[in-house]
């Protein structure tokens, strides 16, 4: 059954609860792409700049993915295809967020873990 809704599968083991698992974490990526590209190019418009020329120069680098492309391409068009149930990925979201609790924070967890970085390379602890 697997096979006719998946594009992929991905063995984790026997345990349900790891499946489980990776599930939530592929959903929270997925969730936080998504806002993340809506995110960029929205702040590129409120900065003057052609959202478009955002999507230009991710292509190809390092941080670019084929979704971001593409969900990017859809904002700018203004063509807002429903690709998941919204309810359905904020279900997981919440449920990643009990689990993971504040790992699920993506700009404060980025933030912490940057500022401790930069604190390490100059000798602060």
């Amino acid at each position: 059954m697997l096979d006719a809704v998946s594009s992929r599968i991905v063995r984790v083991g026997d345990a349900v609860p790891a499946a489980s698992a990776l599930k939530l974490a592929a959903n929270a990526w997925i969730a936080t792409i998504t806002a993340g590209i809506g995110q960029s190019l929205t702040i590129a418009e409120r900065l003057g700049v052609e959202p478009a020329l955002l999507l230009r120069a991710l292509d190809g680098t390092a941080p670019d993915s084929a979704y971001a492309q593409l969900k990017g391409r859809e904002v700018l068009a203004r063509r807002f295809v429903l690709q998941f149930e919204v309810e359905g990925i904020l279900k997981d979201v919440r449920l990643a967020r009990g689990d993971a609790g504040d790992l699920l924070c993506p700009a404060r967890c980025t933030r912490r873990a940057l500022l401790g970085r930069g604190r390490r390379r100059n000798g602060a602890r």
